[in-house]
């Protein structure tokens, strides 16, 4: 866990710290060996999960671990389309490979994870005029449309690892994400009739891919100084479909939108003495944004385009760049305290919204 804004190892968008999550990689030296896990409970919950280390030779390892997940809904819909909001099924697993013939090492990992909860459970919220619809308890649900939502991730990574005779280490880090979110809403959340404004549904659907590459060169960390140099980029691939029908009029929002991210970095470490240390770092950042996509209305009722009007245009781009910083004391008071004192400048890029967008008007 890295403390307080970030502006060198960590680049954009770090402005409160950082966490980095480790999953635990094949033993070489383990032998064959794992675990395994279950559970049951009320509302049919069942939950299992387990892992497998498999070292094939002195050089090269699989670990392997997996999870499953399940138990009904906490709640009952009496809508006509008797949904299963709340419900909970899930399952995930994990592959890593280790080659580390000598002074070079490749870790390649592959994740899944595909998480199901028939949708959203909620009530009209009182006050509101959809308020005289609610029925029954808190556990008691009215849908009028079909709910739904899925989450799929799937994640890649390749790191390599060389050590130079000198004790410098070269390292890549290669990354690919592709996440899916499809979501079916009862908006106002209950069986109010069009005529005060119910029988509104959302189809939601966001799709995100992205590709990352990092490169570091690091210096060796037997002496008072040690070092890192770096860069990195990454893009993402956003695509995201609202189709809203409120009483059988639709409204169509499909933005796409691309985000290109680089970054070079440098950082160094000085002990002074065996209790004080010293970091003094920088990173130089940039930022492409770029959307397009519209806003249509009426897609399927006779009269408008088949596809429907367009009524605004979400097209725009925004370029942002910023240096970054970090100096920073660190007093080891003793084994189990540390104190430090640090001025850091962090870096969020700016970006764009739809409200000063042009819009498109019937002719």
């Amino acid at each position: 866990m890295l403390r307080g804004p970030q502006g060198t190892l960590v680049g954009s968008n770090s402005t409160g710290g950082a966490i980095f999550v480790n999953f635990k990689g094949p033993d070489l030296d383990g032998g064959i060996g794992g675990y395994g896990e279950v559970g049951y409970g009320n509302y049919n919950a069942v939950t299992a999960e387990g892992a497998l280390n498999l070292p094939i030779s002195a050089t090269l390892g699989v670990r392997a671990a997996g999870f499953y997940r399940r138990h009904d809904s906490y709640y009952r819909d009496i809508g006509p389309f008797a949904n299963d909001a709340g419900r909970l099924n899930e399952k995930g697993g994990r592959i890593t490979v280790l080659w580390q013939p000598g002074s070079f090492s490749a870790t390649a990992k592959i994740s899944l994870n595909d998480r199901n909860t028939g949708g959203y459970p909620y009530r009209p919220i009182p006050g509101t005029r959809f308020a005289a619809y609610r029925v029954g308890d808190i556990r008691t649900l009215s849908f009028d449309t079909p709910t739904g939502n899925r989450d799929l991730g799937f994640q890649a990574g390749l790191e390599l690892r060389q050590e130079l005779a000198n004790g410098i280490t070269l390292r890549s880090l290669t990354g690919y994400q592709n996440k899916r979110i499809k979501n079916l809403f009862d908006v106002d959340g209950s069986q109010a009739p069009a005529a005060v404004g119910g029988e509104i549904s959302q189809d939601y659907f966001a799709g995100e891919k992205q590709y990352s590459q990092e490169i570091n060169i690091i210096s060796p960390t037997d002496g008072p100084l040690d070092w890192i140099l770096g860069g990195y980029f990454q893009r993402n691939d956003i695509r995201v479909r609202i189709l809203q029908s409120e009483g059988g009029s639709p409204t169509d929002i499909t933005p796409v939108s691309q985000r290109t991210t680089t970054g070079l970095f440098a950082q160094g470490n000085y002990q002074l003495t065996d209790a004080f240390e010293v970091q003094v770092g920088g990173r130089y950042s940039t930022c492409k944004a770029t959307d397009r996509g519209f806003v249509t209305i009426g897609r399927g009722i006779p009269g408008f385009p088949a596809d429907g009007l367009p009524v605004a245009d979400l097209s725009g781009e925004h370029d942002d760049a910023r240096f970054t910083g970090k100096v920073a004391l660190n007093w080891k008071v003793d084994a189990d305290n540390l104190l430090y004192a640090l001025v850091v400048r962090g870096y969020k890029p700016g970006g764009f919204n739809s409200t000063p967008r042009r819009s498109i008007s019937k002719r």
